[in-house]
């Protein structure tokens, strides 16, 4: 893990974080201490206490599928589900889930991408993916009924 460190910190009297960074080869004071962050404290401190996959990032060479666009903007997720953040008007933002609307409405584009962040572990789709999402949604527009 290279020269990364580890600090442990507490504001509770009845515990000693000098003695965890101890038994990992680090030390300290009792209230403040640290150690190197090697695979064993990874491993102990991290992989083993948060069980979530890494989020992805959002899309970075876009062109179609852009923030803050008129037409909307797609994320995704690692479930594959869909979230369409597009605009109501100057002032109201809305998601469609799985071509379905959401309840919630946002004064702007980045309380609705936060939203989207935060309650689903959505990313900004890729182009090919926003480009498909729209014909298959025109295909199903405009299909016989």
């Amino acid at each position: 893990m290279g020269g990364k460190r580890m600090g442990l910190r507490t504001i509770h009297d009845y515990i000693d974080v000098s003695k965890i960074a101890g038994v990992y080869g680090g030390g300290g004071h009792a209230k403040a201490s640290g150690c190197l962050l090697t695979e064993d404290v990874y491993q102990t401190f991290v992989n083993d206490t948060f069980h979530l996959k890494p989020l992805r990032e959002d899309a970075k060479r876009n062109r179609y599928n852009v923030k803050e666009s008129l037409f909307g903007s797609l994320y995704e997720n690692q479930e594959k589900e869909t979230f369409l953040l597009y605009p109501i008007n100057q002032q109201k933002w809305a998601i469609e889930h799985s071509r379905s609307a959401i309840s919630e409405t946002f004064a702007n584009f980045f309380e609705g991408e936060h939203f989207l962040k935060r309650q689903f572990s959505a990313w900004l789709a890729k182009d090919d993916e926003f480009v498909h999402y729209l014909m298959s949604r025109s295909k199903n527009h405009w299909a016989a009924p």
